[in-house]
Parts: C-alpha cells; structure tokens; sequence
C-alpha cells in the first residue's frame, strides 16, 4: 500500500490562543498534517499535549529547534526532549529532533520512545553536505525504522538533485529538503517520489526555513493533491525566474485540461555551464518525467548550443530557443516561440496586418534571446531596426548577424522612429522604479513595446502615457508565446481567453511602489 506524502504546515508557537487560530486556519486550508515548534514557546506544555490528545486522529508533529540547527532554543537537548515528550505522550504525534544532539542523550531518555513516531533531523544552512544520500545509514542501530530528515541550504539548482534522489530511492523513510528557491522543487516533488512528506508555511510571510511555500500556494498554484508518481514535470528555466507568472498559468491550463502535470519555477544560475550541467542532470533520471521546459533570461542562447542541431530551422536561424520539449529517451527538441508571438502582438496592437510593417523603424533595447527573435522576427518583414545594449559585443555581432544597425547605448532615444522594444530586465519586479530610457528620450516613438508584464505596467510605460504615447505591455506576447508552449507539449489547445483574464487579475493584486 503506498501512503501519502504529507504537507505538512509548520507553524511557530508563541502563545497558546494564536496556536488554536493557526492551527484551525491550517486545517481548514488544506494541510495533511501540522508541525508545532516549540523553540519560542514560554508557556505550559499542557494545552499543546490537550490539543494533540484530543487529535489524536490528525498527523501531528512536534519540534524545538535548536539555534545551533536554525532554531530559536538555547535550552539543553535533554531539556528539548523532555518538553517534546510531554507535549507528544500518548497522543500517537511525532517528535523531531536533531541527529547530533540525540545521538549524545542517554539510552534512559531515548530508548524509551516509539521508533515509529521519531523523526531525526538534520540541518545544513552553509552549504549543501557530501553526503546527503549517506544520511539516513547515520540513524542509531536502536532507531533504524525512525524518518530520516535532512535539509540544506542550495546556492545553485544542480546541488538540488541530491535531495530528489534520496527520496527516490528511500521514498515514505525519508523527507529531504533543499531550502531557498533553486530548492523549489524538492518541495512540490515530494509527493511525486513518495517521501514522508514536505513543509510549509501558513502564510507566506510565516516560513520557519528558506524557501518554505504557503500551504495555500501549494494547493492551488502547485496542484500538490493532484501529483502522484506518473505526473509529468514542466517548468521554466531562469535567473531571476521567481517573477514569473508562467506556473499560475501553465499548471491551470493542465488543470483544465485534465492532463497530469506539473509547471514549476526553476532557478538555473547564471554561471558557465549552469545549463548544460542541469540539463544532463535531468537526462540521468527519466524518472523525474521531465517533459518540457520553458527558458528565459539569460539561457536562451545557452539552451540552443545544449540542443544543436536538434533545434527546429526558426530557433536555429535566431540563435535562440526558448522552449524545450522532451522525448522518450529524454532527448531535448528546441524551439523559438517568442518570435512569432511577438510579431502578432505588435501587429494587434498597431491594428494592421503583417504586410503594414514593412519600412517600420523600430528601435531595439536589447541582445540578448529575446531581442534576437524580434530582431528576425522584424527583419522577415523588412524593418528598419537599430539595436541598442548596455554590452557593445553581443549588440554589433547580432546586428552583423541580420544585417541591420547598431549603436552604442548612449545613443538611444536620439533618432526619430515608429516604435521602440525593450528586450532588457531593466524595469522588472522587483525593480519597479527602473528605466532603460528617460521620460525625455520616449518624445521620439509613436508606441512603446515593453517585453516585461510584471508590473504591468513598468515606469517605462508610465512615463511613455504620460507623453500621450501608445503603448503594449508584455501580457499578450507572454500569453501568445505560452499558448504555443502548449500545443508542443501537449497537442491541445490553451484558452488564452481566459488566460488573460487569470494574469490580470493576479497583477491588480500587485500595487506599483510609489515613484
């Protein structure tokens, strides 16, 4: 019989009448089961023994982490034990407690206790250990059926495998967590490779370790109770990526469609071979069913040398891929949705047809993958373009590549044209009181594209309107270049109707700082 991975929502205790609320609220939102911590707790222990007694039904946990593992409790570990114990006698909840410390209490205090309700921990906020996979071997002889728990800090994506692959291998054993957001999908995962379970907050602005996302989160944005072991992963490929509206819409769009799947945002650093690296991580475990990737800033010239020629003839042409799409050996095929996509946006928004665009002068922000499919995408129709970027190399050698102009990025914003197209992350969440051009320089465009949606709209917007300028923000190439994302994997057809309806509704959420 295969059980259930839990989700279990973690919630710091500092008095006894905000205890009973949380953990009400924490039920009521969905969690399978709720750890207390008890590092700031001053009170007495009964009411925390009567709640669990009287609950005995539900799947508790109790802990009081120490400082010295990232907790707020200076208290001795036999100290720690003992309140545990009291709170979690007779009650069937598990206790948490740190490997190190329990392995130096006496036999007395611990071999007293159930192997079956034990979790032993251990956390690693520096880095990420050698030997993660080694751990649960670490356990005492006397306690080899307790849960073995580790958790550490990862800098970068590719030290994230090791979690994933200690729970494949020791499944419901173990619960394996690496923390910050290149560890994102250690968390969502768990439940597709049957680990004991993963860890919460009740809020966002509630987590008890890096990383942690709300139950809330979880349920609605990661379909946790969808998940099971044939689920598909889908994610994007970015640096920064935690911006990105791609998992709201892609994970509805499976929801919708009935398709088993998981869209997640995965944080690819921008260091040599970050990519490639990751890439042939995911291709030595086709268990993890990776089927498709989105790539954005900055991998998507990167993501065209991981695939070669096995990029479509579009992709190759720009120098850029922005879509990944998996086969049965774990074969990545690479395409360029954002070509096309943005082409038909700025075509809706000047309300002509494709023909119309011919002699546009269009001034380009921008060398990166981006800007390369626009840059094709506008050359196919015989624009007049200019490319401006902060890095002189990447702009010459694009401009050189489809035979159009560039200039250095001082010079922006001095010549007369039609449209202007920011392919930079200048203005990007959470940096919304950024330009790429001054309020003066917009005075020569007649609309402003800018690729970014989140804020929608960004200051170069805000300064373009208050000039009477036309402008088009990021949403509808965003949404046209998903849609597309979705016919490659899925075959099926996305509903971009209500898919715009989704995005905007998730912005308005958002309030602009003041400038």
């Amino acid at each position: 019989m295969t059980r259930m991975t839990q989700l279990i929502c973690s919630i710091m205790i500092e008095d006894e009448a905000a205890m009973l609320k949380q953990v009400h609220r924490a039920w009521a939102i969905g969690a399978d089961a709720i750890e207390l911590r008890l590092d700031k707790y001053q009170g007495s222990i009964a009411p925390i023994h009567q709640l669990l007694k009287d609950q005995k039904e539900k799947t508790w946990i109790v802990t009081c982490r120490s400082v010295y593992e990232g907790g707020h409790s200076a208290a001795l570990p036999s100290e720690r034990l003992e309140q545990l114990t009291s709170a979690a006698q007779a009650t069937g909840a598990y206790i948490d407690f740190e490997l190190n410390d329990w392995n130096n209490l006496p036999a007395s205090l611990t071999g007293q206790l159930r192997n079956d309700r034990i979790i032993l921990s251990s956390h690693h906020f520096d880095d990420c250990p050698d030997d993660v996979a080694n751990f649960p071997t670490h356990l005492p002889t006397t306690h080899k059926t307790a849960i073995a728990k580790i958790a550490y800090t990862s800098k970068h994506i590719n030290v994230s495998f090791a979690a994933l692959d200690l729970m494949h291998r020791d499944g419901h054993k173990v619960i394996a967590i690496a923390m910050k957001e290149c560890g994102l999908w250690t968390r969502v995962l768990a439940r597709k490779l049957g680990a004991f379970g993963t860890y919460c907050s009740l809020d966002s602005s509630d987590e008890t370790a890096p990383g942690q996302i709300s139950v809330d989160k979880m349920i609605s944005h990661y379909r946790w109770n969808s998940i099971d072991s044939s689920t598909k992963v889908f994610g994007v490929l970015g640096h920064p990526v935690a911006h990105s509206m791609s998992p709201l819409l892609f994970n509805t769009w499976f929801a919708d469609a009935g398709i088993n799947a998981v869209y997640l945002p995965l944080h690819v650093n921008n260091t040599p071979n970050a990519l490639p690296t990751f890439l042939n991580e995911c291709a030595k475990r086709p268990w993890l069913g990776i089927s498709g990737f989105s790539v954005t800033v900055p991998h998507k010239q990167a993501a065209l040398d991981c695939v070669g020629q096995k990029a479509d003839r579009l992709a190759q042409s720009i120098g850029a891929v922005n879509t990944l799409v998996f086969g049965d050996q774990q074969n990545a095929l690479g395409y360029n949705t954002d070509c096309h996509a943005a082409i038909d946006a700025i075509v809706a928004a000047l309300k002509c047809q494709h023909k119309d665009l011919a002699n546009l002068t269009v001034d380009v922000l921008g060398a990166g993958g981006s800007a390369r499919a626009i840059v094709a995408g506008l050359t196919s129709h015989a624009c007049d373009i200019t490319i401006y970027s902060r890095r002189d190399e990447p702009a010459k050698h694009l401009a050189e590549q489809f035979q159009v102009t560039s200039q250095p990025w001082s010079q922006r914003g001095q010549r007369k044209s039609n449209l202007l197209i920011n392919c930079t992350p200048v203005g990007m969440w959470p940096m919304t009181n950024d330009s790429p051009m001054s309020p003066a320089a917009l005075k020569s465009y007649d609309l402003v594209f800018d690729l970014i949606y989140r804020p929608m709209p960004t200051k170069l917007l805000l300064d373009a309107q208050a000039q009477g300028k036309s402008t088009l923000n990021g949403l509808d190439m965003f949404i046209r270049r998903a849609a597309a994302q979705f016919q490659l994997w899925t075959r099926q057809t996305a509903d971009t109707t209500k898919a715009y309806q989704l995005i905007e509704n998730e912005l308005t959420k958002e309030s602009r700082p003041s400038t």
